[in-house]
């Protein structure tokens, strides 16, 4: 016959006996209710903790992008504007310097935003359909492009608008640690959101975890 025997401290005591009277005795140890509160509550702890995570990557991302723009690429080598013509044309009409290639009227930098995408989670970038509106009144209505279609130009260039490519978006997110920070910046979140428990993530998660501008 098998009995088991409960204390007050949640702790159990059991055994199994025959004719001879041999018993077996065991007795589990440990902070058992708040394991199983733990496993329970596991899944939304790394929900959570993911969120956090790539919403603080985020905004890191998103400063990193707009001090690029701001320091005119400083840091990655962008090609200088060299086109006499443009150049006299937004010494006409920008007030920004010459050599600042992501910056006209300034809408271009104050679109960019860290937000919530909804397939995508968080990230940063320009949402699609935002209009520069100023460029538009500039050019009569021809020919111009979203923000984020300029931004792309940008990014990528033109061999048919004479414009060298001046990567932004990948080189910003090399800047802020990439995936390999974003792996650590998870994995702490996770951890202060279960002390006491010791965790080690592959970093695989991070690269599941990539950013890429909702935008571009």
């Amino acid at each position: 016959m098998v009995t088991y025997t409960q204390y007050t401290d949640q702790t159990y005591t059991g055994g199994f006996g025959n004719s001879a009277e041999v018993h077996l005795n065991y007795r589990l140890i440990g902070e058992w209710q708040r394991a199983n509160y733990m496993l329970q509550r596991f899944p939304k702890i790394i929900s959570r903790a993911t969120n956090l995570a790539a919403r603080e990557m985020a905004y890191k991302y998103k400063k990193q992008v707009v001090k690029n723009i701001q320091n005119q690429g400083a840091e990655l080598g962008w090609a200088p504007i060299t086109s006499l013509k443009y150049r006299a044309y937004k010494e006409r009409h920008s007030p920004h310097s010459v050599d600042a290639p992501y910056q006209f009227f300034g809408t271009l930098i104050r679109s960019i935003t860290a937000y919530k995408h909804r397939a995508m989670g968080w990230t940063a970038g320009i949402k699609k359909g935002v209009t520069n509106d100023a460029m538009t009144s500039l050019r009569g209505g021809k020919n111009t492009l979203s923000v984020a279609e300029y931004a792309a130009v940008l990014e990528h260039g033109s061999t048919k608008m004479n414009i060298s490519a001046r990567p932004l978006w990948t080189p910003s997110w090399r800047q802020v640690g990439g995936n390999a920070e974003l792996t650590r910046v998870l994995v702490g979140t996770i951890r202060t959101l279960l002390p006491g428990v010791k965790l080690k993530l592959s970093p695989r998660i991070g690269r599941a975890m990539s950013y890429k501008s909702a935008s571009l």
